[in-house]
């Protein structure tokens, strides 16, 4: 059923002006604009209970929705994922002689690797790979030798190292526990060498709490790890990475006007 009438019966009203969309969704000029387009209601339009029950007409709220569904995608379009990368630090806890013993003991024997590989001038992972093999290390410590040993020859054209360079572990070196019922929280897995690691507890700093736990839920990615000892205490720097989403400041203005949209 036809819920409209034109004017003069159903003459060609093809040479009238289109008007735009957003134009016809004007309440206050929807009456002029219907007479100027040959068009008028009718009581079953007036009728209809959609229009009876609500203030505004249909195209209003079409327009009004519309409007709202524009805005939302606006803000996620311009939403977009982005990375941060941090240094967390951890302090071992009073690790007992036997670890203390075990901690000089990957230290000595990285430095010794580190310098014999790079007094080698290997270049390449394959030829520190030749010369790292030999040691008492883990592989990770080994492996991280091989990518930073050609570093220093062919990125930094280092010409001599320094005797306190940290011991490096690649990214699955380490393994991190959390215990919140217990006074140190935090225990760390520390590879020794290839059949024997130490878990020592370790204090985090609390402003990185946070991090520490991502990295515990698989929520942040870990990355190379560096153990060191400064003043008598051993530490551990972690390299941790999280996605994050990132919002232009259009979008934050967007998303302001959508939630006074909701509460309109």
């Amino acid at each position: 059923m036809r819920l409209y009438r034109r004017k003069g019966g159903d003459r060609d009203t093809s040479a009238y002006p289109r008007l735009s969309v957003s134009d016809e969704c004007s309440d206050a000029l929807s009456e002029p604009r219907s007479e100027q387009a040959g068009v008028e209601r009718t009581p079953e339009y007036d009728s209809l209970p959609f229009s009876r029950n609500l203030d505004f007409s249909p195209l209003h709220f079409q327009s009004r929705w519309s409007s709202y569904m524009f805005l939302t995608t606006e803000m996620e379009n311009k939403a977009t994922m982005g990375e941060i990368t941090k240094t967390l630090e951890l302090k071992l806890v009073d690790p007992n002689l036997h670890k203390w013993q075990k901690l000089h003991e990957v230290r000595d024997a990285y430095q010794q690797a580190l310098q014999a590989a790079f007094t080698a001038g290997c270049d390449t992972q394959s030829a520190a790979n030749n010369v790292v093999v030999e040691y008492d290390l883990s592989g990770y410590a080994k492996n991280a030798l091989k990518q930073y040993v050609p570093q220093l020859h062919n990125s930094y054209d280092a010409d001599e190292l320094h005797d306190d360079h940290p011991v490096r572990f690649t990214n699955e070196g380490l393994q991190l526990d959390h215990q919140p019922q217990n006074a140190v929280e935090w225990y760390v897995k520390i590879p020794h060498h290839e059949d024997h690691h130490l878990w020592i507890p370790a204090c985090a700093n609390p402003d990185q709490r946070e991090w520490l736990e991502a990295l515990y839920a698989d929520d942040a990615e870990m990355g190379e790890s560096r153990l060191f000892e400064r003043e008598g205490t051993w530490y551990l720097h972690i390299t941790a990475t999280r996605d994050v989403i990132e919002q232009s400041a259009a979008s934050a203005t967007t998303a302001s006007e959508r939630a006074i949209a909701r509460r309109s």
